[in-house]
């Protein structure tokens, strides 16, 4: 009988996702490889600035957080281009996390000619050890092939 990842003879791909960081299994031509990538991005950024007016409780003058948000969406961008450069060669892509981040990573799989007719399902995950995401990906990509 075959192994796993022998029946998985294309290049797969499962992608656990969120703010702090990715996790990319690779499975296919009887190989697994896991491969971590740290996003970057700032979490709770604290602009500079502001100030109180002369009255006491009085209003407060608070410094414009776009240029803040603007360099968070820039963090994500790099963050998410660095995602898809790294799964560029995968056939079939499984995007797996808990927030809304797995969503913009597949609205930019999707804005990628070549990648959005490989993006095969985008699932909500808990957080999972690294031995639980191996087997999730390949059990998904075996049921895809009908061999579960």
């Amino acid at each position: 009988m075959e192994s796993c990842e022998a029946l998985i003879a294309r290049k797969s791909v499962g992608v656990w996702i969120d703010g702090s960081g990715a996790a990319l299994v690779f499975v296919g031509g009887g190989e697994v490889s896991v491969r971590r990538i740290e996003s970057g991005v700032e979490s709770r950024f604290r602009t500079s600035g502001g100030s109180r007016g002369k009255t006491p409780y009085g209003p407060q003058q608070v410094a414009s957080e776009s240029k803040a948000e603007q360099r968070r969406k820039h963090q994500y961008d790099r963050y998410f281009r660095e995602v898809v450069e790294a799964i560029a060669s995968a056939h079939d892509i499984l995007i797996l996390g808990p927030g809304e981040t797995k969503l913009h990573l597949a609205t930019a799989i999707r804005q990628e000619r070549a990648l959005s007719a490989r993006l095969r399902k985008v699932e909500t995950a808990d957080r999972m050890t690294e031995r639980q995401l191996v087997a999730k990906v390949k059990n998904f990509f075996l049921a895809r092939l009908g061999r579960i």
